[in-house]
């Protein structure tokens, strides 16, 4: 088998090579082997101990470098290693001698690693374009990154600078190629040298072809004990993995088991506490939440722990009246009837759904129960301000004390006509009429529906109210007033008949935009998207309930239909349906 060993060398060889300029950087290829040498300096020096491979010895010096690699041959003080390699049809194996501490780097896939040395040296396997470097801890220590560099553009001449380090002492490259190197200009014989092995030191070998320094290869015998013993460690490992797995299952078991006893105890506590003391039935809910909730962050295997969350929301959802929605239906998706469709308002009456998208002018109608869809208008009617209210047969559009009517069958404009006096902010369609909020002038004005036009208006209150803090209305019969401090007023005949200043909430509403209810709804609904919530309160003022989402903040519009028995926000181009809960 081919070997090629370099030994140290006397000074009177040394001499032979510097009068050459051979004392620097050697560069030996063979096969597909490319190897660089850089050889350091006191009385010795590398050379070659076959006068047939001495043939294969060329010198790559730079011009330009000349001068400097033979300063700094005088600068390098301690003996280098030897080097022997070894290529057949098995993995290269590497041989350094020497008293010099190595540090190896292996170059692979474009990225730089540094090899563990012990005792024995390192062992390993080239791959086409892989690079082998070698060199003192301060060389590795000083020089990684460089090299790095060196290596990504393909600079063999940067390479050859940095490995003249002067705290290198010695460095070497070992380049595995997918085909033969060129030819490089001859040198003349050197003089063979005897190596002493007591020299070695460090030995780089592959992990089923050691090579000594006096056997090459194996016995028959000894490869088959080392497959057996091969064979066997597999083995060995593979049932130590198993078991391992299994431990880790059985624990994973155990620990979810415990888990869910916690849970169960607590979540039995707080239903049987449910009637007689909620409170405490809650605060036993949310210490079993607490504790799902630290185990899923702990975890990421998918366990039996799901079902458990499920009961959890369910219990939490009776006793607290906390429904917390995780992902809501999409009711309907507005980019399938027209793309770039964005959602700002929507009105409901009866089964029509009237949608506005003041961005791109467009005013359209939904039937929620069969889900057909057509537009009603667009920018001759419609425009970027546009307030909407809706009745059974109209379609009312407010824009600078301007009021549109709209016929839902036709898409027709009825009629149109401005508003000198009174200022419109809000507008609500009930029954057969509209009703425009005037905070400026302190009145509620209704406009009754007469053929096709409205009536001359009429105010609610028999006296200007203060009404510059309220943020919403809707109406039943009653007129209901959602404040901004999140109390709730109630009106009939102009008269104030209840006010309901909280609703003895755990977490109090903070400046509630939206209260929606109709003759057809049994409660008032109240949009908090400070909270991430819908706040579902009686018309007598009890808590009801509560429905939470954490993009309800998000939101661009929203309404109840207890007829279909959802909750439905707009947002962007869709709209999601909340089931509500009995």
């Amino acid at each position: 088998m081919p070997k090629i060993v370099f030994h140290l060398f006397g000074q009177s060889d040394l001499t032979k090579v510097q009068s050459k300029q051979q004392t620097i950087l050697l560069q030996l290829h063979q096969s597909s082997m490319l190897v660089w040498l850089l050889i350091g300096k006191t009385e010795q020096i590398l050379v070659p101990s076959s006068e047939d491979l001495q043939k294969e010895i060329v010198q790559y010096l730079p011009g330009n470098l000349t001068i400097f690699y033979q300063n700094l041959v005088k600068k390098l003080a301690k003996p280098i290693c030897l080097l022997a390699i070894k290529k057949d049809k098995k993995p290269t194996t590497l041989q350094c001698f020497g008293d010099v501490h190595f540090q190896v780097l292996l170059y692979r896939n474009q990225k730089l690693s540094q090899l563990p040395m012990s005792p024995m040296g390192l062992s390993g396997e080239f791959m086409t374009g892989d690079t082998l470097l070698w060199g003192t801890s301060d060389f590795i220590k000083l020089t990684t990154q460089h090299i790095q560099l060196a290596l990504h553009s393909n600079s063999w001449l940067e390479l050859a600078k940095i490995l003249g380090h002067d705290s290198s002492k010695i460095g070497g490259i070992v380049q595995y190629l997918s085909k033969t190197p060129p030819s490089f200009p001859k040198i003349p014989n050197l003089t063979k040298l005897r190596f002493n092995p007591q020299d070695i030191k460090y030995k780089l070998f592959d992990q089923t072809n050691y090579i000594s320094k006096r056997q090459g290869t194996f016995s028959k015998k000894r490869r088959i004990a080392l497959g057996i013993a091969f064979l066997f460690l597999l083995l060995l490992g593979g049932s130590l993995g198993l078991g391992y797995c299994k431990k880790m299952q059985f624990n994973q078991e155990k620990q979810e088991q415990q888990l869910a006893e916690a849970i169960t105890y607590k979540l039995n506590q707080a239903t049987s506490l449910q009637n007689l003391n909620p409170n405490r039935a809650k605060t036993l809910l949310n210490e079993a939440k607490q504790i799902l909730e630290e185990y899923e962050q702990n975890t990421d295997q998918a366990t039996q722990i799901k079902s458990l969350q499920e009961k959890l929301d369910e219990a939490y959802a009776q006793v607290a009246r906390q429904h917390q929605v995780r992902e809501p239906e999409i009711f309907y998706d507005l980019s399938l009837f027209r793309d770039g469709f964005s959602l700002s308002q929507m009105s409901l009456s009866e089964d029509d759904l009237v949608l506005l998208d003041q961005d791109n002018q467009v005013l359209a109608l939904l039937n929620v129960e069969s889900k057909a869809i057509k537009i009603l208008a667009g920018k001759d009617l419609v425009f970027t301000d546009t307030t909407l209210a809706s009745i059974p047969a109209w379609v009312f559009l407010a824009s600078d004390s301007k009021i549109q009517i709209i016929d839902k069958q036709s898409g027709k404009q009825l009629q149109s006509f401005r508003l000198s006096k009174i200022t419109i902010d809000q507008i609500l369609g009930y029954s057969n009429n509209v009703y425009v909020l005037d905070k400026n002038l302190g009145q509620l004005w209704r406009f009754r529906g007469i053929k096709d036009s409205l009536a001359e208006p009429d105010a609610f209150f028999s006296q200007e109210q203060d009404l510059q803090e309220i943020n919403d209305f809707a109406i039943d019969g009653s007129v209901w007033l959602l404040r901004a401090d999140g109390g709730v007023e109630q009106y009939t005949m102009g008269l104030r008949d209840a006010y309901y200043p909280s609703f003895s909430l755990d977490v109090p509403l903070k400046n509630p935009q939206r209260i929606i209810t109709d003759e057809d709804c049994k409660n008032l609904y109240i949009l908090d998207q400070a909270n991430n919530r819908i706040v579902v309160i009686s018309k007598q003022g009890e808590y009801v309930g509560q429905y939470l989402w954490d993009k309800i903040q998000e939101i661009d519009t929203i309404t109840v239909s207890e007829n279909l028995g959802k909750i439905l926000l707009g947002l962007d181009d869709k709209i999601y349906g909340i089931d509500l809960q009995k």
